[in-house]
Parts: structure tokens; C-alpha cells; sequence
């Protein structure tokens, strides 16, 4: 893991085969470590102990691909398919070509002669160091579980401590850790230590897998040229620092609620939406654009009751705006303009999970009882009766609203149902 074993990849491409590899991953390693293999040669090590010289090893990496294999006796394909890619929904990647559409592969190019010219696609027998076939969408996953310190969406993938091992340097090197590097890149607001690994640069195909930790951002880049580009990956993060993500709404009333987002790593500020639809086209007055400055919350009031409001935001800074965050919708709660039009001898109370109505006697008047959640949610309706009605109500513990009509009048009162 930390490229210190000793083993260095001579004659690499020796064994790329077209296609999938027809050895095993133990034949390989067998044949390549052993004096007796049919790929032995002195040159397969470079002559320092181990655990004293850094040199790179895909053949190194591999062969704890291979020691999953002999202590738990599992293909390693299989194992690292059922603990690693199938928890994290990375159901397009596959170790070999047989687990893939090909037709959907990309064409890796390599520029020669004056022009592109495409490859193959390839494999090679130790594949846990070198042919992980995947896509950005699900790379990301991978970043967020370990940005979420080996969690991902509340399935436990790493122990928290595994994931620390990763990002400490090893080795007393100035750059690695157990299976990912340190550096220090250079973006507009300033530098941000990021931790990651690039993948292939050869053959036709080049990707980066990073993320700051300190900044919980990552990015994954893809490409079907063999040529990294530092300038691409610095403006991904400049990109990826400037999201901001909306969270719901709170304190919401009749007339007004509170606006929530988290911060942004290189926001100064941000600008927020909010409207009566979710394309965004129809704005409330003031609300398009409007500069909330840089805090994380803003008080929106003069609002209609009983009405669905959508919002977004984004950040900005003196280099940039933004992308779109999420949408969060809300709807404000029934109006207070009901309250107090129906004889107010009516009594509204709960207990146990039940509503308890009471009405006066001889009311002379058809009426029922509407129920509702905070965000307008319609819970339930019933038939009234003079006296005392009991309404149960099979919900978690939280306020309700119940509107109360008897002919063209409205009683409206709010309960907490436990």
C-alpha cells in the first residue's frame, strides 16, 4: 500500500492482453514473484528492502488483491464486487470487460503521428492494480464515502480508522498515504490539500479521483486521452468550492418561513430565489437574485397561507458565481384569517395520539373538521356531531391544524398530537 515493497512493474505491458485476461490473477503473481515463474526475472525487484525505497507498483498493489484471495478464499473480483462497489450502487464498474456493455465504453485515443488514433480495450492478469473500469457518477460515490469518513448514505464501507490511515503520511514520504497521495493544488481563492489518486495515463485514458477534506469536496474527472490536465482539475475545484446546498425550510408560518443552506468553502455570499414554481419562472416580488449576504439563513415573510414556495441559491465570490443548488420546497401554513368566525365555545384538545372535538349543543349547522400537517399536508377529514367527537390519529408526535367549517364560517386551531 505504500509502494515500498520492493516490487516494480518490469515489462508492464508484457502481459496487457486484448480483451479479458485469460491467467488468473495467483498464476500471475506466482509466475512473476517466484524464482521457479515462467515471468521471474531480477528485474521484477529493485533491490531495496522492504519498507525502505518508494518506487510506484501496480504489481504491488495487486498482490493484496491476491492475499484477499488466499485469507478469506474468495476471488477477489467477488469480494471487493459484494463489500465495495455493490454497497456503494457503482452497478457499472466492473474489474473486466465481461461485467460491462462494451458498447458503452469509451474509445481511449493516443495521440501519434500527427493525429489520434484509437486502442483497444485491454486487460491484464493482475487487475486489482490496474483495470478498474468505471465513470464519474459512480467514482463520486466512491469520494463521498470516503469524504463521510467510510459512510455512505448510513451503510458503514471503511472504519473511520481505515479512512484516517488513508490520509496519514506513510513511510516518513512527504506525499503518500496508503493507497492515495497528498498535494497541494493551486485555485483561484488559494491553495487546498487534497488527497486522491489518478488513474491509467496510458493506453488511451487518463481520470483523477481527489477530495479536500478539510473543504468536504471531492472531484472526479474522466478522459479518453492518456494526458492529465492540472489546469482542468484546479478549476473542478474552484467549481465543486463554490456549491451550495439548500436545506429545508423552518419556523414556517402562515405568512413566512426561514431559508437554509449550508455553507460553501469559497463563498463570500449568495444569492437566493425563491418562487411559486419549480422551473422558476414565476419569482415573489424582490426574491430573484436577491443578495442574502453571507449568512446561512434568511427570513422570507408577506407570504400567502396555505401556499407552495420553492427555493434555491447560489454562492458567489469575486472571481465567480456559482451553479444551482437543490430546490427545496415548503408550504406555508392555513391562514389566521379563519380563526375566531365560528362560536368560539368550540373546545379543541388531544391526548394519546387522539383529537378530541367538542361541539355546542344544538348547532343547527352540517360541519366538519379538516385536518392538516404544518406544511399544509391534508391528514384527514371528518362528520362532526354536537357534543364530543374523537378523532385518532396514527402519526408521530407533531402539531396539526384543524379547520372546523359549520355552513360558511371556519374555526381554525392548532394541537399537538402525541
Amino acid at each position: 500500500m505504500t509502494h515500498t515493497s520492493g516490487i516494480i512493474d518490469f515489462d508492464l505491458y508484457g502481459n496487457v492482453t486484448i480483451g479479458d485476461p485469460s491467467e488468473t490473477l495467483s498464476f500471475f503473481l506466482e509466475n512473476y514473484l517466484s524464482n521457479a515463474g515462467i515471468y521471474y526475472d531480477t528485474f521484477n525487484f529493485n533491490g531495496y528492502a522492504p519498507g525502505t525505497h518508494y518506487e510506484y507498483s501496480n504489481f504491488g498493489s495487486a498482490l493484496n488483491g491476491y492475499l484477499v484471495e488466499t485469507l478469506l478464499g474468495d476471488e477477489f473480483k467477488e469480494y471487493a464486487d459484494e463489500n465495495l462497489l455493490s454497497p456503494l450502487t457503482m452497478d457499472r464498474s466492473s474489474w473486466f470487460l465481461s461485467g460491462l456493455n462494451v458498447e458503452n465504453l469509451a474509445i481511449g485515443y493516443d495521440y501519434s503521428g500527427g493525429q489520434y488514433q484509437p486502442n483497444l480495450h485491454y486487460g491484464h492478469p493482475a487487475y486489482p492494480g490496474l483495470s478498474l473500469r468505471s465513470n464519474a457518477y459512480e467514482l463520486a460515490q466512491f469520494v463521498i464515502m470516503l469524504l463521510n469518513h467510510g459512510n455512505y448514505f448510513g451503510n458503514a464501507i471503511l472504519e473511520p480508522a481505515t479512512i484516517d490511515s488513508m490520509t496519514t503520511l506513510q513511510m516518513n514520504q512527504q506525499y503518500t498515504g496508503l493507497g492515495l497521495y497528498r498535494n497541494t493544488i493551486y485555485c483561484q481563492t488559494g491553495s487546498k490539500i487534497i488527497w486522491g489518486h489518478s488513474g491509467c495515463g496510458t493506453l488511451g485514458y487518463a481520470a483523477e479521483l481527489q477530495f479536500c477534506p478539510d473543504e468536504n469536496i471531492g472531484v472526479v474527472y474522466m478522459s479518453n486521452s492518456s494526458n492529465y490536465n492540472d489546469n482542468i482539475l484546479n478549476r473542478l475545484f474552484d467549481y465543486a468550492a463554490m456549491i451550495v446546498y439548500a436545506d429545508l425550510a423552518n419556523q414556517i408560518s402562515d405568512s413566512s418561513f426561514y431559508a437554509n443552506w449550508k455553507t460553501a468553502p469559497d463563498a463570500n455570499g449568495y444569492f437566493l430565489d425563491v418562487a411559486l414554481d419549480e422551473e422558476f419562472t414565476n419569482f415573489v416580488s424582490g426574491f430573484q437574485n436577491y443578495d442574502a449576504g453571507a449568512d446561512t439563513n434568511l427570513h422570507i415573510a408577506g407570504l400567502n397561507s396555505n401556499t407552495e414556495y420553492f427555493y434555491r441559491l447560489r454562492a458567489y465570490n469575486e472571481y465567480d458565481t456559482g451553479a444551482y443548488s437543490n430546490t427545496v420546497s415548503l408550504t406555508t401554513l392555513l391562514g389566521t384569517g379563519f380563526i375566531n368566525k365560528l362560536n368560539t365555545s368550540i373546545k379543541v384538545w388531544s391526548t394519546d395520539k387522539t383529537v378530541f372535538i367538542e361541539l355546542p349543543q344544538n348547532t343547527g349547522l352540517e360541519t366538519n373538521a379538516a385536518l392538516y400537517s404544518l406544511t399544509g399536508q391534508l391528514l384527514g377529514r371528518t362528520v362532526l356531531t354536537d357534543g364530543i367527537n374523537s378523532i385518532r390519529m396514527d402519526i408521530r408526535k407533531q402539531p396539526i391544524i384543524i379547520k372546523i367549517n359549520a355552513g360558511n364560517k371556519s374555526y381554525c386551531k392548532k394541537v399537538m398530537v402525541w
